[in-house]
């Protein structure tokens, strides 16, 4: 009985490793593509909460998410329906890249859920996975994509990253590891000799208005940090275990800030910022940056 349960746990494990693969969107970059027309740059990022994708409306986020310049998504994870490669390729006109499933052996169950589009060229990119990892953030290859883009005749660094989460109201439990995999972001920028023009953003899962701040600020202590006014996600514990989440505040959750923008000092040409709700399609709000190239 025991060698026929671990032939099934086997089976079940390389069929949704096939499903994986089968879901994996291919890089898409234009050599003919569309220049915005205005000199600004729109830039969102945005944790799509997606592995309930299935039961939402694709098509309402898209039309939320066009009038941006370059789209930095999180949670965009595959899943056995193949909705991440339908929802990417309705981009028309944007450059994309999307991190490929881990390999069949890898005991990783999930892709990153890291995905960059833009409507400028992309000349290059890179996604590094993080080294370590707990709890069920280790069941996803989360890491960080870097892509070098070329925004009208200069060249601009854009990181997207998913740092572990936690799921209890003080984050103690898991801030060595966002430690670790924050630095790994830092050696990674020192060791490529990346200095100008260099934009960070997506989930961080440290609140940047919390007592943890501190901590982050002096990681990059030499960039500009683009913070919401408003919190990003909210969330509800009992017994001190987070039991729910949602983008907005509401009675007894806690307001967090972890969806932001990190900025080299030299090219912080920040125009304004704005958070989005997106009828509520996610649980955490859009963050968007509107800046001068």
């Amino acid at each position: 009985m025991k060698k026929q349960v671990i032939g099934l746990s086997i089976t079940v494990f390389l069929l949704w490793k096939i499903i994986l693969n089968l879901s994996h969107f291919n890089v898409r970059k234009f050599e003919h593509y569309s220049t915005p027309a205005d000199s600004n740059i729109n830039i969102i990022t945005y944790n799509t909460q997606s592995l309930l994708f299935r039961y939402k409306n694709v098509n309402l986020l898209h039309t939320h998410l066009k009038e941006f310049d370059i789209i930095l998504l999180q949670e965009c994870f595959a899943d056995i329906y193949l909705t991440k490669k339908t929802f990417l390729n309705a981009f028309d006109g944007y450059n994309i890249i999307a991190e490929t499933s881990p390999n069949l052996f890898s005991k990783k169950l999930l892709d990153s859920g890291l995905v960059i589009l833009s409507k400028f060229p992309i000349l290059d990119y890179t996604f590094t996975p993080f080294t370590t990892g707990i709890y069920v953030d280790a069941l996803a290859n989360k890491g960080f994509i870097h892509i070098k883009i070329n925004i009208r005749s200069e060249i601009y660094h854009f990181i997207n990253l998913h740092i572990q989460a936690s799921y209890s109201p003080d984050i103690k439990d898991a801030i060595d590891v966002k430690l670790k995999q924050l630095n790994e972001i830092r050696n990674y920028i020192r060791k490529n000799k990346l200095t100008e023009n260099i934009i960070i953003g997506g989930d961080f899962n440290i609140d940047i208005k919390g007592k943890y701040s501190t901590i982050l600020q002096n990681l990059f202590e030499d960039y500009n940090f683009i913070i919401p006014e408003k919190p990003t996600h909210c969330v509800l514990y009992k017994n001190y275990t987070e039991v729910d989440t949602r983008c907005t505040k509401d009675v007894e959750y806690i307001p967090y800030a972890f969806d932001f923008f990190i900025v080299n000092r030299n090219k912080d040409n920040t125009i304004s910022k704005k958070v989005h709700t997106f009828d509520y399609y996610s649980d955490h709000c859009g963050f968007s940056m509107h800046f001068k190239n």
